[in-house]
């Protein structure tokens, strides 16, 4: 997991790969799940018109029942901010709005 502050805020993010599920569950705390595509020769409506969603965030609306689905991109960051509230965000997103905090002796 990466650290990314933009100040004073700073926030967990994980990019999603398409391979990294466990990963993005550590910051989504279970609320992701991957979407897997239709096989070669099936189709289904979510393929044909949202082929570029390969996962989903189930995220808090404003009302105790308003919770949403929000599909995630490969490439996408989800990010957790103080408090917990979870996000999406895509790469050029997150690297202009947040500088990544660099710890000595990380990679």
């Amino acid at each position: 997991m990466r650290m990314f502050q933009r100040n004073p805020l700073a926030i967990e993010a994980v990019q999603w790969t398409g391979h990294n599920e466990d990963e993005v569950q550590e910051v989504a705390g279970g609320k992701f799940t991957s979407v897997t595509q239709c096989t070669d020769g099936e189709s289904c409506v979510n393929c044909t018109d949202f082929p570029e969603i390969t996962g989903e965030l189930l995220l808090s609306g404003a009302g105790d029942d308003d919770d949403y689905v929000q599909g995630v991109e490969t490439g996408n960051w989800i990010v957790r901010i103080p408090g917990g509230q979870l996000a999406v965000m895509t790469d050029s997103t997150l690297r202009f709005n947040y500088q990544e905090i660099v710890h000595e002796g990380s990679d």
